[in-house]
């Protein structure tokens, strides 16, 4: 029996997919395939990354794979492929969990991908970008592209910057001003959509440097092309609102599985976007130190 993606949701840290399989006799069974890979990466473990990935048992029902599921918070995550026999399901049991808020916001990122009405077929929707219709972005692409928004806004406003090495730990941009007096490092964190928070690696807690920003941010998942959300933060306010979420180890409930780290918004009221932390791009030219006086003895 081949397999067809049933539901499909990911984050920075990697993805959940809840594939089904149908029998001949029309039945279904279903099993949860969990790639964490971009954790294990942006962690820099040397070992054990076949914890990162893998695969259940096959369960009778929809709803016993998505309670497997309920070890990540996986209704607040990004929906990215639904299938239409199952989506009514499937978002009756995100209202269950996040209520009519995310409920909303699911049926919101997929509405574009619902199945055929009126004669209609899903695949003539959205083919064109001149209908106005984007797909949300896998998660690395959408990752990239925060980055790359960044690094054009910052060059917008007068700063010289570089993309580090995307293997490069803890930083995606590297910024000084035309002068060179000043130098940050800073990591982008990039959300498809409006989201109450973003999902940030475990060493976020300890990353406190006066030269180390964060710029949050939210592409409009109408057009991607529009200018997004900003926020700017220091590293050290990060580290201080960091929240943890655990995810639970078995069905039962109990905890000790894996960490997920965001950095919620409620955390940094929005009055500006925060650019004014890089300060000036072209700060007054430095004087040169006074000559040290040579002893005349």
């Amino acid at each position: 029996m081949s397999s067809e993606v049933i539901l499909e949701v990911g984050a920075d840290g990697g993805s959940l997919t809840v594939f089904g399989e149908r029998a001949a006799d029309g039945k279904w069974s279903f099993r949860l395939a969990r790639n964490e890979l971009m954790l294990y990466e942006s962690e820099g473990e040397s070992g054990g990354r076949d914890l990162y990935i893998g695969q259940s048992e096959h369960f009778p029902s929809i709803q016993d794979a998505l309670i497997l599921m309920d070890k990540y918070p996986w209704h607040r995550l990004h929906p990215i492929e639904i299938h239409p026999e199952f989506f009514d399901a499937i978002l009756s049991e995100v209202r269950k969990r996040g209520g009519e808020e995310e409920e909303s916001r699911w049926r919101g990122m997929m509405k574009h991908r619902l199945p055929p009405r009126n004669g209609i077929h899903p695949l003539t929707v959205g083919v064109s970008p001149a209908y106005g219709v984007r797909m949300p972005l896998k998660n690395q692409l959408t990752g990239m592209l925060g980055v790359y928004l960044t690094a054009a806004e910052l060059t917008a406003k007068g700063f010289i910057v570089s993309p580090t090495s995307r293997s490069a730990f803890g930083a995606d941009l590297l910024v000084t001003d035309q002068r060179c007096q000043n130098a940050w490092s800073v990591q982008v964190k990039t959300n498809w959509d409006a989201k109450p928070y973003w999902l940030l690696n475990q060493h976020a807690e300890k990353l406190k440097s006066e030269s180390h920003l964060y710029v949050f941010v939210n592409i409009k998942r109408k057009d991607p092309l529009d200018r997004p959300d900003y926020l700017v933060v220091r590293s050290r306010e990060v580290a201080e609102n960091v929240s943890r979420d655990v995810a639970k180890s078995g069905r039962h409930g109990a905890e000790g599985g894996s960490v997920w780290y965001s950095f919620p918004r409620i955390a940094k009221p929005k009055t500006t976007e925060g650019w004014e932390v890089f300060g000036n791009p072209m700060p007054p030219e430095a004087e040169d130190p006074p000559t040290p006086r040579e002893d005349s003895g």
